[in-house]
């Protein structure tokens, strides 16, 4: 699977609140992504 340049360079954090690229993430291997919208 290949994912767009733009795409690669979208912040995410992990589950400790450290920032990393997506395409740092998928590095490694598959990476499960949660969207997460707030109300309120």
């Amino acid at each position: 699977m290949q994912i767009s340049a733009e795409l690669a360079e979208s912040p995410v954090y992990d589950p400790d609140g450290g920032l990393h690229t997506l395409a740092e993430v998928w590095r490694d291997g598959p990476a499960l992504l949660t969207f997460l919208r707030h109300y309120g």
